[in-house]
Order: C-alpha cells, then structure tokens, then sequence
C-alpha cells in the first residue's frame, strides 16, 4: 500500500491529521472560554479526544457522536470534504498501482547499461560501421560496451529483450520500424523500450556530385533547412508508421486466414452475430408474449 504514495506524502497526511486534531481542540477550548462552557461538546474537550475525532473522520469511520455547535459543525464539515477527497486520491492511485504495476527504471545511456548487474547486449551479425565504431572508441564506457557484446541474429536478439534484461545495439530509424510494425498493436501499446540516447555513426554513404557543380551550395541549403525544421524527422515517423500499419493490417489478415483454414480443417463452426441472430429474435418474440399474456391477465382481472 505505501507503494501508492510516496513517503512525503504520508508525513504530510499525518502533520495535517495532528494539526487538525490540535485545531479543533483550540476551537473548542476558545469557545468555552468564551461562552463559560456553553455549548463545548465532547469531541474537543481533550487534545486526545479532538485528535482521535480528526482521525476517525478522515479515515471515513466517522463517530456517531457530531458536534453540536456551529464551530465544530462547520470544522467538521470542511474535514469530512477534505477526507473524501484524499481517500478518493489514493483509492485512484492504487486501483491504478494494482491494473498497471510499477515498471523498472528505462536503459537511456550506456552508462545506464553497463551499470545493470545482469545486464547482456549485443549486435546483429554485420560487422560494419557501428562494429568499427564500437572497436575504435576511445570512451571507457564504449569499451566496456563493446567487451561485452553478443553478435546473434536480430531474432534471437528480440527473443532475449522479450524475456528481460538484454538490450539490442542497433540502426534507430531500423529498429523504429521493426518494433512499430511487429511488436505495436493498434492501440500503439508495446512492449519494447526505444533508448533515447543516440550516437551518430558515419556510414559512408552521401550525395554524389562533381567537383564544382554551381548547384552544390544551393542543395546543401535546401537540406540544412530541412534538418533544423524537423521536416527530415517527420517524414521518415510518417513513413514509419504507414509502413507499421500497412504491417499490421496484413498480419491481422494472415492471422484470420490461418484461423479460417484450421477451423475447415477441424470441421468446427466459429459462433458469430450472424449465427446468433436466430436466437436473438426467439429472444424478442419471447419478451413480447410475455408481455401480451401479463396485459391479458390484468384485462381479464378488472
């Protein structure tokens, strides 16, 4: 249960219990003084009692016993106001604690990787740029890294960061793909975790021009404006995510072909709407001679 609310939140919770307590008792002890005695119940004749009265109505147990002034009834009211709100408060955040648990902290850095006692990672069998950037680094940190890495196949690769504690070392936009189209579900919930650390990796690959071309200084322009606009980014999300969907869509379709073959070759029927249509209007005609009879029988009665 602490789980739900921080430990801040508790003390707080038991101060402002305590100093509502310690009110109401002040409250009460003016009016005496200033009434003789007239009118002081005995929810606020003690400190004990006061504290115990606060207590119980924020825990929603409140005593039989109310006040019977304005003053404690006033003060009361506010903190039955104040109680329903914060148990109201913490049954949402453990009803939420309970459906969707506490997940680990996310793997953003290297740093972060490393630091993880049980932690494995690796890269896919291609020992091409990002293998000799791991080789050459000059970081401690990216040769720790690259001493600990696995070369296996994407798929086995996937298979491990599934079962927990093992992170693929890979191409962002390559990886963006892959997770939005075969690990996202319509709802756009998945399960794998995208660091947000980058590192930029020369590949070797550009435009190519000859040497002087007037046009060059114009193109390199045109791209530096779509860099800094996020136009670059944009796009390549957009195609990401047509891409996913068009994914999904056809895997939904496989899946319901390889449903509809198993069910011919089993022999058996898969109930739906349509099938039950029959039973829906048996259902109907039932409720309206029920209710025919009824309105003859009390016809017939008067």
């Amino acid at each position: 249960m602490t789980l739900c609310m921080p430990g801040e939140v508790w003390y707080l919770l038991l101060g402002v219990s305590v100093g509502g307590g310690a009110v109401h008792w002040g409250m009460q002890w003016a009016r005496g003084r200033l009434f003789h005695g007239a009118g002081v119940d005995r929810t606020g004749k003690s400190c004990g009692a006061a504290l115990l009265y606060t207590s119980g109505l924020l825990l929603q147990n409140p005593p039989f016993r109310l006040p019977k002034n304005l003053t404690g009834q006033v003060l009361a009211g506010w903190w039955l106001v104040f109680g329903f709100l914060m148990a109201s408060m913490y049954r949402s955040s453990l009803i939420a604690h309970l459906s969707v648990p506490a997940l680990s902290a996310p793997v953003d850095t290297f740093a972060q990787l490393v630091g993880r006692a049980g932690w494995t990672w690796g890269l896919e069998p291609t020992y091409g740029a990002e293998w000799e950037w791991f080789r050459s680094s000059v970081s401690p940190t990216v040769r720790k890294v690259f001493e600990g890495i696995e070369v296996l196949e994407t798929e086995k690769h996937l298979r491990r960061v599934m079962e927990g504690r093992h992170a693929l070392l890979t191409w962002k936009f390559y990886i963006q793909s892959l997770v939005a189209s075969r690990f996202t579900d319509a709802s756009g919930y998945s399960p794998l975790y995208i660091g947000r650390s980058q590192h930029y990796v020369s590949t070797g690959y550009g435009w190519g021009f000859r040497k002087g071309a007037p046009f060059l200084r114009s193109i390199d322009a045109a791209k530096q404006r779509l860099l800094e606009a996020g136009l670059v980014n944009y796009w390549l999300n957009d195609l990401i995510e047509a891409s996913a969907q068009k994914a999904r869509t056809e895997r939904k379709a496989e899946g319901r072909q390889m449903k509809a073959r198993a069910v011919e070759e089993s022999g058996r029927v898969v109930l739906g709407l349509g099938h039950l249509q029959m039973a829906l209007y048996l259902l109907l005609l039932g409720c309206g001679v029920a209710c025919v009879t009824l309105m003859g029988e009390a016809a017939w009665r008067r």
